[in-house]
């Protein structure tokens, strides 16, 4: 379907991270589905929902005529129609769909060629739209594979497209909506914020210097870094219950660092288990017994943080669009690999805390001041998987609460295919439903030669079970 405008894209977005977030959504069939019936039902819902919400079904274009070169804009286009194909006679497909739900839907079931569409990255100059999508058959059930791209919006922003695209699933099905999602206007308009940076009495300078968290080149990159290209890599979901989680925060509380902290009195969950993802991570890629005697050297955390927050006045929070805001930590591997826990969790406290109201503007204002967009990255790619780890969450995504009607159901599981969302990117998963055994979930990604290190990482083994 056409739409009737491409909506224009904020200075970050235009100069932003190309990549596909490539969800894996599996649903439970009954026996007598009708798979005709379904796809027409996933089919005509999605295109009610680009309807809503048209921006989802443009194309992202290099921008010959901008000032800043290598910059991106929005164009009109056709809303994607999805790839079917079907697994579900023997012999197509080694599981059935409770098997899959049986082990927990582990990554290693979902072969990235065969469930997924395009690769992750978009190399640089490329067009590319916003979603893709493919619904695969297997016995029992399907799995749908949405390929979301980053640039134009987050997982917060995505998470609102599945709330919308579960209603109209409903209304497919011609079942009553009694709670109907809310897309004010607000939601769209908000985003003429980021157009531009507010910096009225211009102390915002926009300095390389001041953002670690961003690498400018001397040079416009034609290729993306060979590590985030590398196939040799692997996705594993791991399991934190609730008690478990309460421990581990415990034993991260500032109260028992070495390191004076008088700035830092509280930590989050998800700063304790950031802690231990970066230790445990680098600690996999890196042993200690393997570093030479004098050998150390740096290693970084990058946590991506929704902006939308750190911004004054605050956007909405289901504001579309990317606004993602990087906090960078670094710790030499010996220090990381030998010192409590709460000392890695202080330091990642503290890197949230340069992110003030300005932090965001400040970030703006680089980008607009930069005559080429494509020679500045986010300084966690050049090395990932490396010396730096990065976190992403998925907390806020609605999952487990959204009902697609009586042919579809409710979705099972959020999964990201074997080889992972990206190389070296960690993800927090949503909160699982009590029904479901709570707690939460983590999928850790590591390259092959030594993901099976994380059998030996005692630390990591106290609070984190494979499903």
């Amino acid at each position: 379907m056409d739409v009737s405008a491409a909506p224009s894209l904020t200075i970050l977005e235009r100069g932003g991270v190309k990549v596909f977030l490539r969800f894996l959504l599996p649903f439970s069939l009954p026996p007598d589905h009708d798979k005709g019936e379904v796809i027409s039902i996933l089919r005509s819902s999605f295109e009610a929902t680009a309807a809503r919400i048209p921006l989802i079904a443009c194309d992202a274009v290099p921008d010959l005529s901008a000032p800043q070169r290598e910059s991106y804009k929005l164009v009109k286009s056709s809303l994607r129609d999805f790839e079917v194909q079907d697994l579900s006679q023997p012999g197509q497909y080694h599981m059935s769909y409770d098997e899959l739900k049986q082990r927990r839907f582990p990554c290693s079931a979902f072969d990235a060629k065969t469930f997924c569409i395009d690769n992750t990255w978009c190399p640089p100059g490329t067009s590319f739209p916003m979603v893709l999508a493919r619904i695969t058959f297997i016995p029992g059930g399907l799995i749908m594979s949405w390929s979301c791209q980053h640039i134009i919006g987050d997982a917060s922003s995505w998470s609102k497209v599945l709330e919308i695209w579960a209603e109209e699933c409903r209304k497919a099905q011609g079942l009553p909506t009694n709670n109907p999602a809310e897309l004010p206007d607000t939601l769209f308009e908000g985003r003429e914020r980021f157009m531009a940076p507010h910096n009225p009495d211009g102390l915002l300078k926009g300095k390389i210097e001041d953002h670690p968290e961003w690498t400018l080149f001397d040079f416009t990159p034609t290729e993306l870094p060979p590590a985030v290209l590398d196939p040799n890599h692997s996705a594993e979901v791991f399991h934190f219950s609730k008690s478990a989680l309460q421990e581990l925060k415990r034993n991260a509380d500032p109260t028992n660092a070495q390191l004076p902290h008088e700035d830092v009195t509280w930590i989050s969950t998800n700063d304790a288990l950031s802690a231990l993802l970066w230790r445990t991570v680098i600690s996999c890629q890196f042993p200690l017994s393997s570093l030479a005697v004098d050998e150390d050297f740096d290693t970084h955390f990058t946590l991506a943080l929704n902006g939308r927050s750190r911004v004054d006045p605050p956007l909405h929070p289901d504001t579309f669009g990317s606004y993602s805001s990087y906090a960078m930590a670094s710790m030499s591997i010996r220090r990381l690999l030998t010192c409590p826990l709460a000392d890695v969790a202080i330091v990642i406290r503290r890197s949230h805390q340069t992110l003030t109201k300005t932090f965001y503007d400040d970030t703006m204002v680089m980008f607009n001041n930069l005559p080429d967009l494509g020679r500045i990255q986010p300084t966690a790619h050049l090395d990932m998987p490396g010396k730096r780890v990065t976190e992403s969450s998925w907390s806020g995504v609605k999952v487990y609460e959204l009902d697609w009607g009586n042919k579809l159901g409710r979705i099972d599981a959020l999964r990201v295919p074997d080889i992972g969302l990206a190389n070296g990117l960690q993800i927090a998963l949503p909160p699982l439903p009590a029904e479901m055994g709570g707690g939460l979930e983590v999928v850790v990604g590591l390259m092959d030669d030594c993901k099976h290190r994380l059998n030996d990482e005692r630390e990591w083994n106290m609070y984190a079970k494979g499903w």
